[in-house]
């Protein structure tokens, strides 16, 4: 059972999100990015921080990329856990992710 990130992001926001990524640093194979067109992330700019990209139509809509990001997440991986839905300018440690997971627990 996996925890996951998603994270909506354009692509204008790249360095910021592979600082976000760096920072939170969790593991790759858990990490969803949603994008759209003509302003994509790309998977070769983000340092191998994430494994899973979902690319959209030119629609910029933040509950359509939310909900596309989230039904990847449950087509790949049926078991996932939790999935932390951020931004791209989020920053934290190792540590952040695992806290927010205790305090869900601890719910």
């Amino acid at each position: 059972m996996a925890n996951w990130i998603l994270i909506p992001c354009p692509g204008r926001r790249t360095d910021e999100l592979l600082i976000s990524l760096r920072s939170l640093q969790h593991a790759s194979a858990y990490v969803c990015i949603v994008t759209t067109q003509p302003d994509p992330v790309h998977l070769d700019d983000i340092d191998e921080k994430a494994k899973h990209l979902v690319i959209l139509s030119n629609e910029i809509h933040y509950g359509k990329w939310l909900n596309a990001g989230m039904d990847y997440i449950a087509k790949v991986d049926k078991d996932a856990r939790f999935v932390f839905i951020t931004g791209s300018d989020t920053r934290g440690d190792a540590t952040s992710i695992p806290a927010l997971i205790r305090g869900a627990e601890a719910n």
